[in-house]
């Protein structure tokens, strides 16, 4: 299991090239486990004591690894990159004023997955927060500007 978890894309690696080292990687997990395994968790879930008849609750058990393997996925991308496509799945999540299948967004294949990662506009979040920091001084340049526009707009005034 820690074989899987701790399988973060690199980051440089694109999504085809993490997609299936992360495959691999769940086939063996699931080759361990049994197919089985997730059917008690997924008798518990909310999705489940939504759907009617039996064939349905059965193609939702054999569906539970691929939305394990989709969610897995998403959670150890490089979230330097993908952090606000994820912020923005779970924010719809978390809208209890909405049904539960308008607010499950999240993908529920590991294709789908992968396409939501792709699609995404990368967020650059490390290059963000240096730039601020690149010259050793940040914040405190910016202070300074602010205390000698407020000079300035004085002495305009007199």
């Amino acid at each position: 299991m820690s074989n899987l978890i701790n399988c973060h894309q690199k980051e440089k690696e694109n999504i085809a090239s993490f997609r299936k080292r992360f495959e691999e990687r769940a086939k063996a997990l699931q080759a361990l486990l049994g197919d089985d395994f997730l059917d008690k968790f997924t008798e518990k879930s909310q999705e489940y004591d939504l759907l009617g008849s039996n064939a349905e609750r059965l193609q939702h058990k054999k569906e539970s690894w691929e939305r394990f393997m989709a969610n897995g996925f998403l959670y150890i991308s490089d979230r330097a990159k993908y952090q606000s496509r994820i912020d923005g799945m779970t924010a719809q999540y978390t809208l209890k004023h909405l049904d539960f299948k308008q607010r499950c967004t999240f993908p529920t294949t590991l294709e789908n997955a992968a396409d939501v990662l792709n699609q995404h506009k990368h967020d650059n979040r490390k290059k963000n927060s240096n730039e601020g920091n690149s010259n050793g001084q940040g914040k405190q340049n910016k202070s300074n500007n602010n205390q000698n526009d407020g000079a300035q707009f004085l002495q305009q005034q007199t």
